[in-house]
């Protein structure tokens, strides 16, 4: 049994939205997987969100699997594309941070957060944040090994992923409540500190 989600109007009424149907797909799965646990999103709902037949998505994407894998790599995709273009790494850390997570845009954090629990998701979030996050991050950091880059750059996503979660979904009062300017400064000071070890 599914639960029935809200959609956006645009993607609901596929005769006002110019996106071509897989897109319209890939949107909705976002929209669904961010607002609701892997388990409870139903490729039915996403469906009706996009405004297509469940045949649709099966034919678009295959399983349900596979569709979450491509959603989440999509909404991951402009993020680690700004790391790694940024000239200043801990100044796009920050950026990434300190943007609010309910506003429209990339819904990666929200869809993380919502799967995390999900043994069906993990082995996707997993592949994808290794893929799309660490590898490229790790490419970045100059002068250790491989192997070390590799890790460093996988210890920099646990602390991006635990300041986000303290900070956007727990909302801790001791970040929430800091002036922004404050804030900044002090994530630019961990940052730049991490990054040159």
């Amino acid at each position: 049994m599914t639960i029935q989600h809200p959609c956006p109007a645009a993607l609901a009424d596929p005769a006002n939205d110019p996106l071509p149907t897989r897109l319209r797909i890939l949107c909705a799965a976002q929209e669904i997987f961010a607002a609701t646990a892997y388990e409870s999103a139903g490729l039915r709902d996403i469906a009706r969100c996009a405004g297509v037949d469940v045949a649709w998505v099966h034919r678009s994407f295959g399983s349900k699997e596979q569709l979450f894998a491509e959603a989440f790599r999509a909404a991951i995709r402009d993020d680690c594309a700004l790391l790694s273009a940024s000239p200043d790494l801990p100044e796009a850390f920050c950026t990434l941070l300190l943007r609010d997570h309910r506003s429209p845009g990339p819904r990666g954090f929200p869809i993380l957060i919502r799967s995390l629990s999900s043994p069906a998701a993990s082995l996707a979030l997993k592949d994808a944040i290794t893929q799309e996050f660490i590898a490229p991050l790790a490419a970045r950091l100059h002068g250790p090994a491989p192997a070390t880059a590799t890790r460093l750059a996988a210890l920099l996503g646990g602390i991006v992923a635990g300041l986000g979660l303290c900070h956007n979904v727990l909302e801790l009062p001791q970040m929430t409540d800091a002036p922004p300017d404050q804030l900044r400064a002090d994530l630019l000071r961990i940052f730049r500190a991490v990054l040159t070890v």
